[in-house]
């Protein structure tokens, strides 16, 4: 019926938490490129056109391309890491086990783009710092890439009455504050989750852990949910015209984003 046009990956599947997907590369995959979603967001939507329209770009071949999937709503920055931690272990150590279901065997990827989005910025940190800390080899095949990060803290959890006007994520924080939401107060800018998130990155790079700094950071013109204040260490940010703090990361919206993750993968 011509309904899979990708010339170089099959249809997506999930992984056994049912809630990470997965695009797995049509030849063995060398590289994966691993999606983290924000506040309230959704494992695949949040990156809407990298499920369509980027997997016909050549970039991505031998790439398999895994969305991480969590309660980014009701848990709490710690524990989503956790579990992102120990997705990454096995992907970058053992994979076999994992995608047996994907392909009869599986090597450790030789480099893994780590994309995230918002809070997912603060949960891959905390997960790239256990590895850090766990003295993980794979820390050197990893590549970091950030959009609209929320690690300087979200501007609107200390004035959401001002900005809840049709601002979707406004009032999914605003919702969160009636009901007690962890993830609210960790992202408050003087939160004791970013101050000692923001310590023990800076010790990590001190002692030469370089996986901690992102390669590049992406902000959106019209950002009204965090802070752009860029991160001790990161490069200075690349601005998309235009674009709004959940629009800046879709290839549907703008298809730089594409861009900024296939250069990770060279």
């Amino acid at each position: 019926l011509g309904l899979d046009v990708s010339p170089y990956h099959f249809p997506v599947t999930s992984f056994r938490d049912g809630r990470t997907k997965i695009i797995p590369s049509r030849s063995p995959a060398t590289k994966c490129v691993l999606f983290v979603h924000g506040f309230a967001g959704d494992a695949l939507e949040t990156w809407s056109g990298f499920d369509n329209r980027a997997l016909k770009d050549a970039g991505f071949k031998n790439t398999d391309l895994i969305f991480f999937g969590y309660d980014g709503f009701r848990s709490n920055a710690l524990a989503s890491s956790g579990f992102l931690f120990d997705l990454m272990d096995e992907l970058l150590t053992g994979p076999e086990a994992m995608l047996r279901f994907v392909r009869p065997s599986a090597a450790p990827y030789s480099r893994c783009v780590v994309v995230a989005h918002s809070l997912g910025a603060v949960v891959s940190r905390w997960a790239l710092l256990r590895a850090y800390s766990s003295q993980r080899a794979w820390l050197g095949n990893i590549r970091y890439l950030l959009f609209a990060p929320a690690h300087r803290g979200g501007i609107i959890v200390s004035s959401l009455s001002e900005l809840l006007r049709g601002n979707i994520i406004a009032k999914a924080l605003s919702d969160a504050a009636k009901v007690g939401i962890p993830l609210l107060n960790e992202l408050a800018a003087d939160s004791a989750m970013l101050k000692v998130l923001e310590e023990q990155t800076k010790a990590a790079v001190s002692g030469g852990c370089q996986a901690l700094l992102a390669n590049r950071v992406v902000i959106a013109e019209y950002e009204d949910v965090v802070s752009n204040l860029p991160f001790p260490g990161d490069p200075y940010p690349t601005a998309v015209r235009d674009a709004r703090h959940t629009s800046v990361c879709k290839p549907d919206k703008f298809l730089a984003s594409i861009d900024f993750v296939t250069e990770l993968l060279k």
